[in-house]
């Protein structure tokens, strides 16, 4: 597509908001890779706050910078910095670019949505992993400091170097869909991908110097060509499926013909006499397309075949049972302009990105959410009306440009995701407050199983199911970085009893001990456990810590089985339903239809989806109810229950994403933000045919 037809991209927030979103998402990508490291064992804060910093540092500098670097200018960066580095460090620079090749394997998905978002805060209508401020560019500037400030050998810090890549793989995408989130609520949509808006992610373009793939709208026209000569049959394999037709412009006859269907086109279009097509857009008013034989032209001319191939489309079109009327009889005004478009310009049946089914496609997206029955009055289809009327003047212009119909609509499907999703707010939040008090105790226990696997002792083993898991429970309704906070002092609790083999480990266990039984008296403190009662265990802990400091040279144990120190905890705290009944959730007005996880499934690890992803609009149809059409404007981090909204509803829905996944695959649901209205209406008609 050239560069005057590209999307116009998503809105972007005013400065001010701009700086801040930037900031909240830089500190939380800061906080989560630093978490990442602690993991490996890198705990000394002068590392941890350089590491922190050079992250901060190499995104603020990729944010700031205009300059896309390609990958010959970065291959020849690297190449040129090799010269000057000693042997270690050649040794760092392959293993950090290995990490940062399988980071972008192990999180292509999800960093390539909070890319797209980047790519709007940012407006900058290309970036590449490289260029993209929380890539693994970024991230390399981070494990550079690692290695060249950490002590030990070269072969120590390649080690500790591996370790992070593995603990980066396992985690990143987790933190990604994290940053996708906050950056979702904070109404920072994804990038107008440069290909047609709503276009079905199959279709593609046949790269520079390959053949071209036939396109649809091309063989439903060479379908009809043949028909109307007297073969009816379907274009060999191979073919392209556009027969070569004689230029009418060498005929003189065909000129004057040719010269007066257009004037009659015009003289209909002017005086809105379009033959089966009514003028008021009344519902309830038959649309029906204009055919060659409503303008009396014989069969088999080229400008036939077009006018009758373009009919097909348009009753595809005016016969989807989903799009509301109005929005039907906006799209029937463009019947005209089209048709002569189409027999001055072949290429509207041959190139997949012509403006003029872009057009198309993006009043079908546009429509989305609007009830059936949306009356002229309502803003959406105001606005969608003038386009259309807009676009009509500008067809009939032989060096016509649609960008700016174009870009009105990518506008208004912007905004009118933005609008759902705040209106969406209220009914986020709501289901956060269900979920943190229903789920918690189910999320604690999953990471409780976890953790008893870490420790041998069966004294810390106890504690963690006696008292730490309330703990995590009630960290867990505060919020992440509590949950964050009290996880990590668990973490410390079992390395601190665990033999100590170096002198670094036994001095690092002298340095946290004090600042280790503040944090955990801290988190008692919040569940009311007295001081009597914690009295006992605080005493075996240091028994078990100052054993820890005298076993230097024996192996270290092999952790037990969680089974074997694992008692049934009880608690209090309140469980869903177990027959995993749907519920309503009613607050201020707001009313949400929930259905969450049942007690028998494990929650889910992992919020990828294949098939969907939240910012889609979903339609779908439930056993005796008419069709529904919802947009995805929230998944929770906890369950994974994803927020189906739609303004025109008065309940909106809130399903596993199993629920979604099992209709999709029933055929129950379609992902209808990812189909075109023009392309699937000759999908549609070139079916029909092949069927007859």
């Amino acid at each position: 597509m050239s560069s005057a037809n590209r999307p116009m991209p998503p809105s972007t927030p005013e400065h001010c908001e701009r700086s801040a979103i930037l900031r909240a998402s830089r500190e939380m990508f800061q906080h989560g890779l630093c978490d990442i490291v602690r993991q490996a064992g890198i705990v000394s804060p002068d590392l941890l706050a350089a590491f922190s910093d050079a992250i901060g540092a190499s995104h603020d500098a990729l944010v700031d910078n205009d300059i896309e670097i390609g990958f010959a200018e970065s291959s020849g960066l690297t190449s040129s910095r090799m010269t000057l580095m000693a042997d270690s460090d050649l040794e760092f620079d392959i293993r950090i670019g290995e990490i940062a090749k399988h980071l972008r394997d192990a999180v292509g998905r999800d960093l390539w949505r909070t890319q797209t978002r980047y790519m709007t805060l940012s407006q900058k209508t290309g970036m590449n992993p490289d260029s993209h401020p929380l890539g693994p560019e970024t991230i390399n500037a981070g494990l550079w400091v690692i290695a060249r400030q950490s002590e030990g050998d070269s072969e120590r810090i390649l080690n500790l170097l591996g370790r992070l890549g593995d603990l980066f793989c396992e985690h990143l995408p987790t933190l990604y869909r994290t940053i996708d989130q906050l950056l979702a609520n904070r109404g920072v949509m994804p990038a107008v991908e440069t290909r047609t808006p709503g276009r079905s992610s199959d279709q593609s373009v046949a790269p520079a110097g390959k053949s071209p793939i036939t396109d649809t709208l091309a063989t439903l026209r060479s379908i009809l060509a043949g028909q109307a000569r007297g073969n009816a049959g379907m274009p060999g394999v191979g073919e392209t499926g556009i027969l070569t037709e004689g230029n009418p412009l060498l005929d003189a006859a065909a000129v004057v013909m040719l010269n007066r269907l257009l004037d009659h086109l015009t003289a209909l279009q002017k005086n809105e006499q379009t033959p089966g097509v009514t003028s008021t857009g009344t519902p309830g008013q038959a649309l029906n397309p204009l055919k060659a034989d409503d303008l009396a032209l014989p069969p088999g001319r080229p400008e036939a075949v077009a006018i009758d191939t373009l009919a097909l489309v348009f009753k595809g079109i005016f016969e989807l049972a989903e799009l509301p009327y109005s929005i039907k009889a906006a799209i029937a005004h463009l019947q005209i302009p089209l048709i002569k478009r189409a027999i001055t310009d072949p290429s509207l049946f041959t190139d997949r990105q012509h403006p003029a089914r872009g057009l198309i496609n993006r009043v079908g997206n546009a429509a989305l959410g609007l009830p059936l029955d949306v009356g002229n009055q309502h803003p959406v289809y105001q606005r969608i009306a003038r386009v259309c009327a807009s676009a009509e003047q500008v067809i009939a212009d032989q060096n016509y440009s649609l960008d700016a119909c174009l870009a009105e609509l990518d506008q208004l499907i912007v905004k009118r995701d933005q609008a759902v999703l705040r209106a969406a707010e209220p009914s986020i939040a709501i289901i956060e407050a269900h979920e943190q008090y229903f789920y918690s105790g189910r999320l604690t226990d999953q990471w409780l199983d976890s953790h008893l696997m870490q420790t041998s002792s069966p004294e810390i083993a106890s504690f963690l199911q006696s008292y730490w898991r309330r703990v995590m429970i009630a960290a867990a309704q505060s919020g992440r970085d509590r949950w964050q906070e009290c996880q990590a002092t668990a973490d410390e609790l079992i390395w601190s009893v665990t033999p100590k083999y170096s002198a670094e480990d036994r001095k690092r266990l002298a340095g946290m001990a004090s600042s280790l039984i503040k944090r955990l008296d801290a988190g008692l403190d919040s569940i009311a456990v007295t001081g009597v009662e914690r009295r006992p265990f605080m005493y075996i802990l240091f028994d078990l810590q100052t054993a820890a400091l005298r076993t230097p040279g024996k192996t270290a144990p092999t952790s037990i089985p969680s089974s074997s120190v694992r008692q049934s905890p009880t608690t209090s705290t309140p469980r869903p339903t177990e027959n995993g009944e749907a519920q309503l959730l009613e607050k201020a007005g707001h009313r949400i239809h929930y259905l969450g996880i049942s007690p028998a499934v494990r929650l889910p690890a992992t919020l990828s989806n294949d098939d969907w992803r939240i910012g889609d609009w979903l339609r779908f149809r439930l056993a005796n109810q008419p069709t529904s059409t919802g947009f995805c404007c929230w998944q929770s981090p906890l369950s994974g229950v994803v927020l189906l909204y739609s303004n025109e509803w008065r309940t909106a829905l809130a399903r596993p994403p199993t629920w979604v996944d099992s209709l999709l695959r029933t055929g129950q649901a379609t992902v209808i933000s990812r189909q075109a209205l023009f392309d699937t209406a000759v999908e549609d008609a070139l079916g029909s045919l092949k069927a007859r």
